[in-house]
């Protein structure tokens, strides 16, 4: 049996939405810096997701800690706020603002300091702080709060004022409201519903369906997007946001169980934990996707995921791949998520389950597909090229 796991960004669907949605936050820091100049290019965002710091969240709260840092440490006599808020405030008021940031080197620096169940945004803050300590500046323990500040809490709409801008922006203001529960920022349309558009050709999609109708393929979205977590739950106001469902939905598999982010979330509040060490590209998120393809339902079949997990063995759900050959082929512009699911059949084959993992690394920039290449990805310009090289069509 084949089972596919398809990641949405860049692989199902051309991402103009995050990618608005990011350069329109960091527009909006920049003109309350009194800045006109871009924070970060298009190219200076693809070297971040080369070293696999894929998330918008942890992208926009890296290079505005890293303005922030280089700005106050121009200006010595300047006390250091406390807040994110404040800092802007003081800043502009201060003026002639000139950051100068390296953001391959701060990409380089904080892929090298990442630790396995960790935000980048938390390592970026490790790395920014070794930088104030060799500046030497006098107001150091105000200036790592400040990092802690605006680096520690970039998924909590309570606490980051850069995800509320960057939601604000990519959900639109309505969708925001109803979703998080919290007045919105601005009047915007949702970047995701304007922007996106699909890489998906559509006789794919209608393949792809009518394969998970046999015996031989099933299917999975296996995405690092915000997502509902298991039917079988309520979702909470504030914590779950439906992005990967409609991303889903854009290219025709909203039939397709969805395990993003709100699912390891989920998983990580009903059986204690810490949801970045469940998320990619840690392998329980590929577990996860792979059970979902094979069980129904979604909650028990990431319960099993878990247990197989911390156990290594096989749960009684999953006890009839024992034996099985799968194959599974997981479609990705991570390299860091290819190597999140082949440590996922590791564990599988050592379970019992004879897997394989075939990884296809979605990509065109030579930075990513020399990171794809790395981790023995078959390489290809879109998902339809990778489809029609891969797939198995079931026999009549």
């Amino acid at each position: 049996m084949d089972v596919y796991l398809f990641d949405i960004d860049a692989v199902l669907l051309h991402p103009g939405g995050y990618r608005a949605g990011l350069h329109a936050t960091l527009r909006h820091f920049a003109q309350q810096l009194g800045l006109s100049a871009p924070l970060l290019t298009a190219e200076q965002v693809e070297v971040f997701e080369a070293h696999s710091i894929i998330s918008e969240w942890d992208i926009s709260a890296i290079c505005m800690a890293a303005v922030v840092l280089e700005a106050l440490l121009a200006a010595p006599a300047l006390a250091v706020p406390a807040t994110l808020p404040a800092a802007l405030a003081a800043l502009r008021k201060h003026g002639a603002l000139q950051p100068d940031i390296s953001p391959a080197l701060l990409a380089r620096s904080t892929a090298a300091a990442l630790r396995p169940g960790e935000y980048a945004a938390q390592a970026a803050a490790r790395v920014l702080a070794s930088d104030v300590r060799v500046a030497a500046d006098a107001r150091s323990p105000e200036l790592c709060a400040l990092l802690d500040h605006i680096l520690q809490h970039t998924r909590d709409p309570q606490q980051s004022l850069i995800f509320r801008i960057f939601q604000n922006y990519t959900l639109g203001s309505s969708a925001y409201t109803e979703c998080y529960g919290l007045p919105a920022e601005f009047t915007a349309p949702g970047m995701l519903a304007v922007e996106d558009q699909p890489a998906l050709d559509a006789k794919w999609a209608a393949e792809i369906l009518a394969a998970t109708q046999t015996a031989a393929v099933r299917a999975v979205i296996y995405t690092a997007r915000p997502s509902l977590p298991p039917t079988a739950t309520i979702a909470s106001a504030g914590q779950y946001s439906p992005e990967a469902e409609l991303g889903a939905r854009m290219v025709g598999l909203q039939a397709l169980p969805v395990v993003g982010v709100g699912a390891m979330q989920w998983l990580a509040a009903t059986l204690g934990g810490d949801a970045a060490q469940f998320s990619k590209p840690a392998p329980l998120h590929a577990l996860g996707a792979i059970a979902c393809a094979l069980f129904a339902p979604a909650a028990d079949a990431l319960r099993a995921a878990h247990q197989l997990l911390r156990t290594h063995q096989l749960p009684p759900l999953m006890e009839a791949l024992r034996g099985r050959p799968l194959r599974v082929v997981v479609f990705e512009d991570s390299a860091r998520s290819i190597q999140g699911t082949q440590a996922a059949g590791a564990i599988l084959q050592a379970a019992g389950v004879p897997a394989s993992v075939l990884g296809c690394g979605i990509a065109q920039s030579a930075v990513k597909r020399q990171q794809l290449a790395a981790v023995g990805a078959q390489l290809y310009a879109d998902v339809n090229a990778a489809l029609a090289a891969v797939h198995r069509p079931p026999r009549a």
